[in-house]
Protein backbone atom coordinates (compact mmCIF):
# COMPACT_ATOMS: atom_id res chain seq x y z
CA UNK A 1 0.00 0.00 0.00
CA UNK A 2 3.27 2.53 0.62
CA UNK A 3 4.36 1.99 -3.19
CA UNK A 4 2.10 4.24 -4.58
CA UNK A 5 2.57 6.91 -2.18
CA UNK A 6 6.50 5.99 -2.38
CA UNK A 7 6.17 7.01 -5.60
CA UNK A 8 4.14 9.96 -5.54
CA UNK A 9 6.86 11.35 -2.62
CA UNK A 10 9.77 10.46 -5.16
CA UNK A 11 7.94 12.16 -7.96
CA UNK A 12 7.57 15.47 -5.87
CA UNK A 13 11.04 15.21 -4.91
CA UNK A 14 12.40 15.21 -8.14
CA UNK A 15 9.74 18.34 -9.44
CA UNK A 16 11.64 20.24 -6.51
CA UNK A 17 15.13 19.28 -7.82
CA UNK A 18 14.15 20.27 -11.41
CA UNK A 19 12.47 23.76 -10.14
CA UNK A 20 15.65 24.18 -7.67
CA UNK A 21 18.08 23.33 -10.94
CA UNK A 22 16.03 26.05 -13.32
CA UNK A 23 16.17 28.50 -10.16
CA UNK A 24 19.96 27.86 -9.57
CA UNK A 25 20.67 28.18 -13.36
CA UNK A 26 18.79 31.89 -14.03
CA UNK A 27 19.97 33.06 -10.90
CA UNK A 28 23.89 32.22 -12.70
CA UNK A 29 22.04 34.28 -15.54
CA UNK A 30 20.83 37.17 -13.87
CA UNK A 31 24.45 37.17 -12.05
CA UNK A 32 26.10 37.92 -15.40
CA UNK A 33 23.48 39.89 -16.83
CA UNK A 34 24.40 42.57 -13.46
CA UNK A 35 28.40 42.04 -13.94
CA UNK A 36 27.98 43.18 -17.10
CA UNK A 37 25.67 45.66 -16.27
CA UNK A 38 28.34 47.15 -13.73
CA UNK A 39 30.71 46.95 -16.39
CA UNK A 40 28.89 49.07 -18.88
CA UNK A 41 28.63 51.59 -15.97
CA UNK A 42 32.49 51.73 -14.91
CA UNK A 43 33.63 52.21 -18.26
CA UNK A 44 31.46 54.72 -18.74
CA UNK A 45 31.94 56.49 -15.36
CA UNK A 46 35.63 56.32 -16.88
CA UNK A 47 34.89 57.79 -20.29
CA UNK A 48 33.21 60.46 -18.94
CA UNK A 49 35.67 61.55 -15.91
CA UNK A 50 38.34 61.71 -18.36
CA UNK A 51 36.54 63.87 -20.74
CA UNK A 52 36.03 65.95 -18.15
CA UNK A 53 39.42 66.18 -17.00
CA UNK A 54 40.67 66.44 -20.98
CA UNK A 55 38.00 69.67 -21.54
CA UNK A 56 39.81 71.19 -17.97
CA UNK A 57 43.00 71.11 -19.16
CA UNK A 58 41.71 72.62 -22.51
CA UNK A 59 40.19 75.00 -20.31
CA UNK A 60 43.31 75.91 -18.63
CA UNK A 61 45.92 75.86 -21.14
CA UNK A 62 42.90 78.36 -22.97
CA UNK A 63 43.37 80.67 -19.75
CA UNK A 64 47.59 80.61 -19.36
CA UNK A 65 47.89 81.26 -23.32
CA UNK A 66 45.18 83.96 -22.91
CA UNK A 67 46.70 85.74 -20.09
CA UNK A 68 50.46 85.57 -22.22
CA UNK A 69 48.45 86.98 -25.07
CA UNK A 70 47.02 89.82 -23.30
CA UNK A 71 50.69 90.24 -21.17
CA UNK A 72 49.66 89.76 -17.55
CA UNK A 73 51.97 86.45 -18.16
CA UNK A 74 55.60 86.47 -19.43
CA UNK A 75 55.86 84.39 -22.53
CA UNK A 76 59.29 82.88 -20.76
CA UNK A 77 57.34 82.30 -17.37
CA UNK A 78 55.34 79.58 -19.69
CA UNK A 79 58.06 78.52 -21.36
CA UNK A 80 59.92 77.83 -18.14
CA UNK A 81 56.95 75.76 -16.55
CA UNK A 82 57.18 73.97 -20.14
CA UNK A 83 60.93 73.48 -20.31
CA UNK A 84 60.24 72.17 -16.44
CA UNK A 85 57.25 69.73 -17.41
CA UNK A 86 58.39 68.37 -20.74
CA UNK A 87 60.77 66.49 -22.27
CA UNK A 88 62.85 68.18 -25.31
CA UNK A 89 61.70 65.64 -27.67
CA UNK A 90 57.72 66.77 -26.60
CA UNK A 91 58.28 70.43 -27.12
CA UNK A 92 59.86 70.00 -30.47
CA UNK A 93 57.35 68.15 -31.25
CA UNK A 94 54.25 70.28 -30.08
CA UNK A 95 56.23 73.76 -31.43
CA UNK A 96 55.97 72.19 -34.67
Amino acid sequence: MLGPFLALGVRHVLKDCERIDTLEQRLRELKMKQQRIEARRRSFESRRARREDTRRKILVGAIVLAKVEQGVLEDSVLRGWLDAALSPRTIARCSG
